[in-house]
């Protein structure tokens, strides 16, 4: 019964992301006459903001972290052990972090950094911890069960994921470029892709959930 609560909130996150971002590249268009570019865009320069036209569009973003929160929560509230308590923690924070960003602006440059800093350290920390877990369970299985096995693939991904972003040593760099004497913006800003990965990848961390929910 869990796996498949895991499945609906899984394939909702994912679906109202994709919705949110189809929503505000459409908005983006409208207003610059091309695509949205997220190697350099900051979030917080296309998401709507509270209190604007388009904020009711935030709800799509809200409800997906919501969804992947809330699938973290019904793993931990099944398997209540000190791994998944310690990740339904972590992930309340990293989706927190997540949440946040898109409303805080570069001008609040130090807040802006924790947010981000904080984001990333959570991820690290998740997708550790579900490695662990999965190596745990593997173990526990001799390493005959292959779902736990994939699972733990899976998990090995987004952490791998997790440290390019903590050993990225331009992450926090945000010198722009200078052409003719002119001061442009880079074709990438790794900070701003960043923010848009890492919330792409939110629903992600549900995926090892629900191959261990079958065996656990």
């Amino acid at each position: 019964m869990i796996t498949y609560i895991l499945i609906g909130l899984i394939s909702l996150a994912v679906f109202t992301l994709v919705s949110y971002f189809f929503a505000i590249n459409i908005i983006y268009k409208k207003y610059n006459k091309e695509s949205l570019n997220i190697k350099n865009t900051f979030m917080f320069e296309v998401c709507p903001q509270f209190k604007t036209t388009n904020a009711f569009i935030d709800v799509l973003l809200f409800i997906s972290l919501a969804a992947t929160l809330g699938g973290v929560i019904v793993f931990t509230s099944k398997y209540l052990t000190v791994m998944p308590i310690v990740i339904a923690v972590l992930s309340l924070i990293f989706l927190f972090c997540v949440a946040m960003i898109p409303f805080i602006n570069i001008k609040f440059l130090k807040e802006h950094l924790y947010l981000n800093l904080g984001s990333i350290v959570c991820y690290f920390a998740i997708s550790g911890l579900l490695t662990y877990l999965s190596y745990g369970i593997c173990k526990l299985y001799d390493y005959q069960n292959v779902t736990a096995i994939i699972a733990m693939v899976i998990s090995a991904i987004l952490l791998l994921g997790a440290f390019v972003f903590i050993f990225n040593p331009k992450i926090f760099d945000l010198k722009m470029d200078v052409q003719d004497g002119e001061t442009v913006r880079p074709k990438l800003i790794h900070l701003a892709l960043s923010e848009w990965i890492l919330t792409f990848v939110t629903p992600l961390i549900l995926i090892p959930l629900i191959l261990l929910s079958t065996i656990m």
